[in-house]
C-alpha cells in the first residue's frame, strides 16, 4: 500500500477541476454505476485514503463506456493509486485511455493510452498532461482507483531585464549538416541511442526495424503496432542532443501507413512537447516516402510519433522513419534582446531561461576560525596576524565580510 498521502518526492499539486463523470460506481451509488459529481469526486480522489475502500474501491470503472472529465490549468504528472477488485470482469492491471478535448474540432481526440496497475502504491498514469480538459475512460470492464494526484511540472522561466529591455541567453549551438541523424539501426540499442515503442507485433516487428534503413516491402520488415490496434508510439533517443526540422516516413503498404498522429519531442528536460499535429493524412504509396516539415528546428533528445489511426488495415506498420537535422552554423553563446517591453506568456514559455539560481536568498554562515600566521611576523614586530583562504567559486556573491576579535 501506499505509505504517503501523495506520491513521494512530488512537487505541489496542480491547479484542476472535475467536469463530470459517467456510469462510475463509488461509495454514493453503493453497488450501482452513477454518474458522480465534480464535488464527489474531488472528496473521494483527494481525501489522502490511498487504500482499498470496501468491495469496489472508491472508483471503479464499471464498462468501457465510464469516463471521468477533468480539466488542468498547467503541464502537470498525472498519479493514482489502484487495487484488485475481481469477478468475472477480471482485475486492474489493463489499459486506460487518456483522451484530450480539440478545441478545433470540438472532439475528443485519443491523447495517451496508460496502464495501470494491481497494487495500492502510486504509480504514474502520464507523465505529462499539458494545459486543457481530458477525459480518462477504461478500455476494458472494472479499472479501480483509490485516489489520483495532478502534481505541478510548471517550469519557473526568467528573463534579465536590463536598460534597453529584457534579454535571454543563447547558448552555444555546434555547426551540423541537414542529414538522417538515426544511425542504421540493428538492435533497439545499437549501435548506439535507444528505439523504443510502447508495443510491437512480435519478433520481426521490433522498434529498430523502423531505423535500419530497409525500405524493402517485405513480410517481415519495420514497427507494426500489436494485432488488431493501429494505435501505439513509436521513438528514438539520441545519444547527444541535436537540432531537427523534417521527419519521413516510409510505409509498407498504403493501407497500414498512419493517418492521425503527433509528434512529441523531449528537448533534453525530460518533459515530452507536441511540436506537430497531422490528422487525415491519406495520400500514401507502398514503400514510397513522404517528409514532414516542422514549424521551425527544433532542439531533440527523445523523438516520439504517437499514432491514433492507420489508412484502413486495422494495424499501422512504419517501414522506415528518418529523423532529420537542421543545417546549422556554430553559433557561439550569447546575450540577445527578447523583447523591449515585458515578454508574453508564450515568450516565457518558448525562450524563457531556467533560472533556479534567481531563487536564492541572503544567508548568514557560521562563524570561521581563522588561522594563526606566525610566518609572516619579523623579529620584533608586535601583534598577530590571522588569516582564511575562501572560495569565491561556492557563492553567487557575497554581501559583507566580518572580522571579529575576541
Amino acid at each position: 500500500m501506499a505509505i504517503t498521502s501523495i506520491p513521494i518526492g512530488a512537487k505541489p499539486p496542480a491547479k484542476f477541476n472535475y467536469i463530470s463523470s459517467y456510469n462510475i460506481i463509488t461509495p454514493y451509488s453503493g453497488t450501482t454505476s452513477h454518474n458522480a459529481t465534480p464535488e464527489q469526486l474531488r472528496t473521494l480522489l483527494h481525501d489522502g485514503v490511498t487504500i482499498k475502500t470496501g468491495a469496489y474501491g472508491t472508483t471503479l470503472f464499471y464498462g468501457s463506456s465510464t469516463y471521468i472529465e477533468f480539466q488542468v490549468y498547467e503541464r502537470c504528472k498525472f498519479w493514482a493509486t489502484s487495487g484488485v477488485y475481481s469477478d468475472s470482469g477480471g482485475s486492474t492491471g489493463k489499459d486506460l485511455n487518456i483522451y484530450k478535448y480539440n478545441e478545433g474540432t470540438g472532439t475528443y481526440v485519443l491523447y495517451e493510452t496508460a496502464k495501470t496497475t494491481s497494487t495500492e502504491d502510486w504509480y504514474i498514469l502520464s507523465n505529462l498532461l499539458t494545459i486543457g480538459k481530458y477525459r480518462i475512460n477504461a478500455a476494458v470492464n472494472y479499472i479501480q482507483f483509490n485516489e489520483f494526484y495532478f502534481e505541478s511540472i510548471s517550469e519557473q522561466k526568467s528573463f534579465i531585464a536590463q536598460n534597453d529591455g529584457y534579454k535571454v541567453f543563447n547558448e552555444t549551438i555546434k555547426s551540423q549538416v541537414a542529414e538522417n541523424k538515426v544511425p542504421l539501426m540493428t538492435s533497439n540499442i545499437t549501435p548506439q541511442g535507444l528505439a523504443n515503442a510502447n508495443a510491437y507485433w512480435g519478433t520481426g516487428y521490433e522498434p529498430y526495424k523502423a531505423f535500419n534503413r530497409s525500405k524493402t516491402n517485405a513480410a517481415i520488415n519495420g514497427w507494426a503496432t500489436p494485432s488488431n490496434t493501429s494505435k501505439g508510439w513509436l521513438s528514438y533517443t539520441f545519444q547527444n542532443i541535436v537540432y531537427i526540422e523534417k521527419y519521413v516516413i516510409t510505409p509498407r503498404e498504403a493501407v497500414y501507413a498512419p493517418i492521425s498522429w503527433i509528434i512529441e519531442i523531449d528537448k533534453g528536460d525530460g518533459i515530452l512537447e507536441v511540436m506537430d499535429t497531422r490528422t487525415n493524412v491519406t495520400s500514401w504509396s507502398d514503400s514510397t516516402d513522404i517528409t514532414f516539415t516542422l514549424s521551425k528546428p527544433f532542439k531533440c533528445r527523445e523523438f516520439r510519433i504517437n499514432v491514433f489511426d492507420s489508412n484502413g488495415g486495422g494495424i499501422t506498420i512504419i517501414q522506415n522513419m528518418e529523423i532529420h537535422s537542421a543545417q546549422m552554423n556554430t553559433v557561439l553563446s550569447n546575450w540577445s534582446a527578447m523583447s523591449s517591453s515585458l515578454p508574453s506568456l508564450v515568450q516565457f514559455k518558448e525562450r524563457g531561461m531556467l533560472l533556479p539560481n534567481l531563487e536564492r536568498k541572503v544567508q548568514t554562515l557560521d562563524p570561521i576560525k581563522m588561522d594563526k600566521r606566525n610566518d609572516v611576523i619579523d623579529t620584533g614586530d608586535i601583534g598577530s596576524v590571522f588569516s582564511k583562504t575562501i572560495d569565491l567559486k561556492k557563492y553567487i556573491d557575497l554581501r559583507a565580510i566580518t572580522v571579529e576579535v575576541k
